[in-house]
């Protein structure tokens, strides 16, 4: 199973919390989350509850994070996605 579809597997929902598109929170089936932030100068994910979450961050490469979508490079090469506009 690629880290992608691992991703896919344990994906829950989706939150943006700001109306600039520069933080978000992914939740996996477990409960827990990580949360992303992606403004100027700084980007960064970190588990804001634990479960699962820890081992999909670490599963990541590069991540951007905008208006269109949170779009992750995960360390095999696969990239997840969630859109939020066509």
């Amino acid at each position: 199973m690629t880290d992608a579809e691992e991703w896919r597997a344990g994906f829950a929902a989706i939150e943006v919390l700001d109306s600039a598109f520069s933080e978000a929170r992914v939740t996996f089936t477990d409960g827990s989350q990580v949360r992303f932030v992606h403004r100027v100068g700084q980007r960064q994910a970190q588990v804001e509850v634990r479960g699962l979450a820890e081992h999909y961050l670490d599963r990541i490469g590069f991540f951007r994070l905008n208006a269109k979508h949170l779009q992750i490079r995960l360390l095999d090469g696969t990239t997840w996605e969630a859109r939020f506009r066509p």
